[in-house]
């Protein structure tokens, strides 16, 4: 403390007090026990008690190295001892299986008919690692470009067009280097699989061009899904029963509708006025099921082209669903 004109202050530290500080930490491990605890429920209490530290240490350090992880729980011994004790529990059992579960139907309760599901393929990429197990090359999606060792990573989040909020419903770590791994388009069933489950197959399926590949459309199919995916430019598409590029037939489209758009970048907002159409569409493997192909105009150089099975819904209905 420090006596100032008679009275005692607490010092500042970040332009808060020290006692503010130690109220909102405080709040923060209540907030993470509360729900880290719902994740492990099924574990004993050191198990628990390992996963509620990880995700306080993760969240109070920013960082998932265990030194830092280890040094945001202030212990009252040795950092090397927090930093062993840690790196056991890490060795000794996978807890992806159990954790992800959990979080699942805990998460899938907020999904509805109308929420977005947006699966998306992106990778970690471990360019200076030697040893790790299964190192495999990753590329870039949309340019093909081989980048460096690393893994893949399938994501599902659920949000609402109208909402703010992010559901974190899935997440995995793949390599296709590993014995287990069959294919990516058995990686993304599994995830859709996964998160239907828990959500009673609720949602609409939204993915950036990655998803334009034929074993999924038939796995959406199949199950009745509803589902938004950004077409690729090479794809051919059945229009008025001829078959043709789907670039070609998104130039010739007439987009008359006016649609003003905000698109946010990192925190900087862009304002434009795009102009969409639509055709009813099928795709060549699959003639006899009726598809609405949006397109944007002035989004991009080409046209934005999206494939959906929600032939009730507008054109700027389905731009909204993609952007969110």
């Amino acid at each position: 403390m420090v006596i100032k004109n008679g009275e005692r202050v607490s010092p500042k530290i970040g332009g808060t007090t020290m006692n503010n500080d130690s109220k909102t930490t405080s709040k923060l491990k209540e907030q993470i026990a509360k729900f880290s605890d719902s994740l492990s429920v099924n574990m004993k209490k050191p198990g628990q008690k390992f996963v509620r530290q990880i995700i306080f240490g993760i969240q109070a350090s920013k960082d998932v190295k265990l030194s830092n992880i280890g040094r945001s729980l202030k212990e009252e011994i040795a950092l090397i001892k927090t930093e062993n004790r840690l790196a056991r529990n890490l060795s000794k059992t996978d807890l992806t299986k159990e954790l992800s579960t959990a979080l699942l139907k805990r998460a899938g309760k907020r999904v509805g008919k109308e929420t977005v599901l947006s699966l998306d393929l992106s990778d970690i990429r471990k360019e200076y690692a030697k040893s790790m197990e299964h190192l495999a090359l990753v590329r870039d999606g949309s340019t093909g470009e081989v980048h460096s060792p690393g893994y893949w990573l399938c994501s599902v989040f659920g949000a609402e067009v109208k909402g703010e909020e992010l559901i974190p419903l899935y997440q995995e770590l793949y390599s296709q280097k590993a014995d287990e791994f069959e294919s990516e388009n058995a990686q993304i069933i599994k995830a859709i699989e996964a998160v239907g489950e828990s959500t009673a197959h609720q949602g609409i399926w939204t993915i950036d061009r990655g998803g334009d590949r034929g074993k999924l459309y038939e796995y959406l199919f199949a199950k009745g899904l509803d589902f938004c995916i950004r077409l690729n430019s090479k794809r051919d598409i059945v229009l008025k029963d001829r078959t043709e590029n789907v670039l070609k037939a998104a130039q010739k489209c007439e987009c008359k509708k006016e649609i003003p758009i905000t698109i946010n970048r990192e925190g900087q907002e862009e304002k434009k006025t795009v102009f969409a159409g639509s055709e009813i569409v099928r795709l060549p493997s699959n003639q006899g099921k009726p598809l609405k192909m949006v397109v944007i105009k002035g989004f991009g150089e080409e046209p934005l082209m999206i494939i959906t099975s929600l032939l009730d819904k507008q054109a700027e209905e389905i731009l909204e669903i993609y952007l969110t």
